[in-house]
């Protein structure tokens, strides 16, 4: 019974337990700012401009026996064909059949690419050199340029990107070229060219409305 009495006593008067202090807050981890790589682009490939018997540009090679045929619209039966029947110098000859007809004339200058047709265009008039220009370099995407005539601005013209495409004639990955004509019978229109190939589709907006080309064959020579 004594015993009890002591214990009893002695856990009354045991010392208070000590109180532990808050945790401390973690200390934030701050990671050095990401720095990309630097990333250099080598610079866009050049075409010769003038050789024998040939017209070559990297987005459209012309010389003779070159043959495209688009069908129009995704409907088989109605076509257009372009061939080439004579290239010399700085100048190719074609003619187009089918829903579009007439001859076709590319001049190969020093600042690009003329033609007096462009796919999705209405028949070829008279004129010995039109306004439409594809660049004498193979530019990057983004770039743009001016469309001129007798020193008159006719629209302008951007390499859009590129995009690969499933055409009739087979898979492609192609360079898109957005044009906004300011005079002329067009309004705008997009082509997709494959390199070495030519343009694989086309979509052109007119007064009486929008009409498309997907490349159902060609004859190219490497």
């Amino acid at each position: 019974m004594l015993w009890l009495v002591l214990t009893t006593a002695g856990a009354g008067c045991a010392p208070p337990l000590p109180t532990l202090p808050p945790p401390a807050s973690p200390t934030p981890i701050r990671l050095p700012p990401f720095t990309p790589a630097a990333a250099f682009l080598p610079p866009p490939p050049t075409w010769t401009v003038s050789m024998p018997g040939v017209c070559r540009h990297p987005r459209w090679p012309l010389s003779h026996g070159h043959r495209w045929t688009w069908e129009l619209d995704a409907n088989a039966s109605e076509t257009v064909t372009l061939e080439i029947q004579d290239a010399h110098g700085d100048q190719a000859f074609g003619a187009l059949e089918g829903a579009v007809h007439g001859p076709v004339r590319f001049h190969c200058l020093p600042t690009g690419l003329y033609a007096n047709w462009i796919p999705g265009g209405p028949s070829p008039d008279d004129r010995e050199r039109g306004p439409w220009l594809l660049p004498a370099e193979d530019l990057l995407p983004g770039r743009r340029w001016l469309l001129q005539e007798a020193g008159a601005r006719m629209g302008v013209a951007e390499w859009a990107g590129e995009e690969i495409l499933q055409v009739p004639a087979g898979a492609f990955l192609t360079r898109r070229l957005e044009i906004r004509w300011e005079r002329g019978p067009l309004r705008a229109a997009t082509l997709w060219f494959a390199g070495g190939v030519g343009p694989v589709r086309w979509r052109a907006e007119g007064p009486e409305g929008a009409r498309e080309g997907w490349l159902r064959t060609y004859t190219v020579r490497r």
